[in-house]
């Protein structure tokens, strides 16, 4: 996990597979073991925390979504890596 990774965007539970931040934002890869549910329990936090849904489209083999509140867009997805395996993908970037 990135140490400049903004500690008030909620994050499912799981092994960091993989994260970086890219100077105007930051990609992190959680391992996972199930895309469907672990998409809709990444995008039910995100709600919860007060990120309004701009799109979500949910499927078993891969999901995606885009979420925004007033200091950032996170767009999460989930799918099948050929390097990490199963992962819920978030890309942060300020707004």
């Amino acid at each position: 996990m990135p140490a400049t990774f903004p500690s008030d965007i909620p994050l499912i539970p799981g092994e960091v597979a993989f994260g970086i931040d890219v100077g105007t934002g930051w990609s992190v890869l959680i391992s996972v073991d199930d895309l469907e549910a672990d998409f809709v329990d990444a995008a039910d936090r995100l709600k919860g925390a007060g990120y309004a849904a701009l799109l979500e489209n949910v499927a078993a083999t891969g999901s995606f979504g885009a979420f925004e509140n007033d200091l950032y867009q996170v767009q999460v997805s989930s799918q099948d890596t050929p390097d990490y395996g199963l992962v819920v993908n978030y890309l942060v970037v300020r707004r």
